[in-house]
C-alpha cells in the first residue's frame, strides 16, 4: 500500500480543528477536561508526524509508529477500563482517527500488511462508530482494501453467483416448549400497542419478517466467506459474561468457527437443550452500521418505530450451536427477528424476579443479570430440580414462557422481562432496541 495521501491526510487536519474547536465545550461540561486535554495533545502529535512529507529515514516512520501505537494504548485504557471515561465521545473519536492513520502506509511499521490495516479500518468502525468524523473516510477505505484482498485471493468480489447451491446452516431442532409465548400472524399497529405494547405483554409473529433478502442470502455460507466480506473483521466474544474478553476475527474464520462447533455439538449424546457453546459469539453488535452493504437485506419492523425517542438500535447477535446469553433483563423494547437458524427463549415477568436471584454486585452494568448459569437452569431441570433445588429453591416455581423462533419469526420481547437464549443451530438474529 501506498501512504495516506492527501484526501485522507486532509480530512485528518479538518478533523483535528474541530476537535480543538469543541475542546472548551467538552471541558466546560464535562469533569474530565484533564482527559480533553491529554487526547487533544496526543492526537495532534500523532497528526503532525502523519502530516510530514514521505519519510527518508526509517526513524521517522519508527516515531510516528510508536507515538500512535502509544495513542492506541491510552484510548483504549479510557474506552475499556474498570472507571469509564466520562468523555467517551471523545475517546472514540481521538481512536477512530488514530486507526484511520496507523492504517495508511507511511505511519504502518514495516512489518503490518494489507490485512492488518484492514483489521485496523475496522476496529475504528467497531469503536468509535459510524458518527465520528472520520466514519465516512474509514468506510470507504475498508470497502476498497477488503476487495483488494478478495481479488489477491482470487475470490469474487460480490459473491452473488456463490449464493445459488450451498446449504443453510442449522436443522431443525424439533425441541417442544412448555408453555408457549403467544401467537399472531397478522397484527396491526394500532392492536400491538393497545394489546401488546401498553401492557407490555410479548408476543410471536410467525414468519413476519420471512420476506427479508437477509433470509434466503445470510444462511449461505458463502455469502460470508467470499468476496470481500469475507475478509471484514467483527468483535467476537470468548464468553457469555465477557471475564474472557473478546477478540477480533475475519468473518470467514468466524464462520468456520461456527461451523466447526456446530460439527462437535451434533455429535454430542446431550440433548438439543443442553449443549452449550465453549464460546465464540458475535453479540450485540452494530454490523449493519459497520457494513452498510447488509442493510439493503432488511428492514426496519413498523413496531420498532413507535418509540418515545425515535431512535431504534440494530444489534446482530450471531453465533453456533449452544450459544447461550445467561438469564438478564434489558432496559429498552425489543424487537427481535430470527434470520438464520432456530433460537431458544425462555421469557420471564419482571414481577418474577426474586425468584430468579439478581446479581447484587456493585457493579451497576451486572445488576440486571441472574446468579443463574445457564448450566443450572438447563441441566437442573433434566433432573427434575434436584440440582439447583438447594442452590436456587425460588427458581422451580417462576412462572415463564418459552419459544422457538424460526427463520422469518419476530418477537416482540417487552422492556423490563427477564430472558435466557439459546441458539439451537448456527444462528443469526436482529434485534432493534428502542424507548
Amino acid at each position: 500500500m501506498t501512504g495516506p495521501g492527501k484526501p485522507t491526510l486532509c480530512l485528518a487536519a479538518e478533523i483535528m480543528r474541530s476537535l480543538e474547536e469543541q475542546q472548551q465545550e467538552w471541558a466546560g461540561t464535562l469533569a474530565g477536561a484533564a482527559e480533553v486535554k491529554l487526547a487533544l495533545e496526543l492526537a495532534k502529535k500523532a497528526l503532525g508526524l502523519a502530516l510530514e512529507e514521505e519519510p527518508s529515514e526509517g526513524i521517522a516512520r519508527k516515531d510516528a509508529a510508536e507515538v500512535l501505537q502509544k495513542l492506541h494504548d491510552t484510548c483504549w485504557e479510557h474506552l475499556h477500563g474498570q472507571r469509564l471515561s466520562e468523555c467517551l465521545s471523545l475517546w472514540r473519536e481521538v481512536f477512530a482517527l488514530n486507526c484511520l492513520l496507523r492504517s495508511t502506509g507511511s505511519t504502518r511499521s514495516a512489518g503490518e500488511t494489507a490485512r492488518e490495516a484492514l483489521r485496523l479500518l475496522d476496529l475504528g468502525l467497531i469503536l468509535g462508530g459510524p458518527e465520528t468524523h472520520v466514519a465516512e473516510t474509514l468506510f470507504a477505505q475498508a470497502e476498497d482494501l477488503a476487495k483488494e484482498l478478495a481479488r489477491k485471493r482470487g475470490l469474487d468480489e460480490g459473491g452473488s453467483q456463490l449464493l445459488a447451491e450451498p446449504a443453510p446452516f442449522g436443522k431443525p431442532s424439533g425441541l417442544v416448549v412448555k408453555r408457549p409465548v403467544e401467537e399472531v400472524k397478522d397484527l396491526g399497529m394500532e392492536d400491538f400497542l393497545v394489546i401488546y405494547f401498553n401492557k407490555k405483554r410479548p408476543v410471536v409473529l410467525r414468519q413476519s419478517c420471512s420476506f427479508w433478502p437477509a433470509i434466503r442470502r445470510w444462511c449461505k455460507e458463502d455469502f460470508w466467506c467470499h468476496g470481500a466480506l469475507g475478509q471484514r473483521f467483527v468483535p467476537v466474544e470468548r464468553d457469555y459474561w465477557m471475564e474472557e474478553g473478546f477478540e477480533i476475527m475475519q468473518l470467514k474464520d468466524f464462520i468456520q468457527h461456527c461451523k466447526a462447533e456446530a460439527s462437535e455439538r451434533s455429535t454430542s449424546q446431550a440433548s438439543a437443550v443442553e449443549r452449550l457453546s465453549k464460546g465464540g459469539y458475535l453479540a450485540q453488535h452494530a454490523l449493519l452500521d459497520q457494513l452498510p452493504s447488509l442493510e439493503a437485506d432488511v428492514q426496519t419492523p413498523d413496531f420498532a418505530l413507535c418509540g418515545s425517542t425515535g431512535t431504534v438500535l440494530r444489534q446482530v447477535f450471531f453465533g453456533p450451536n449452544g450459544t447461550v446469553t445467561p438469564v438478564h433483563w434489558d432496559p429498552y423494547e425489543n424487537i427481535f427477528c430470527q434470520v438464520v437458524g432456530e433460537k431458544y427463549l425462555r421469557l420471564y415477568p419482571p414481577s418474577e424476579a426474586p425468584k430468579l436471584y439478581p446479581r447484587t454486585s456493585s457493579d451497576q452494568e451486572m445488576q440486571n443479570n441472574s446468579q443463574i448459569e445457564p448450566a443450572d437452569l438447563l441441566l437442573g431441570e433434566r433432573e427434575g430440580g434436584s440440582a439447583y433445588a438447594e442452590k436456587f429453591p425460588e427458581l422451580q416455581t417462576a412462572q415463564y414462557w418459552d419459544v422457538v423462533l424460526q427463520p422469518g419469526d419476530v418477537l416482540y420481547l417487552p422492556i423490563g422481562w427477564w430472558h435466557f437464549v439459546k441458539s439451537l443451530s448456527i444462528s443469526i438474529s436482529l434485534a432493534f432496541h428502542f424507548t
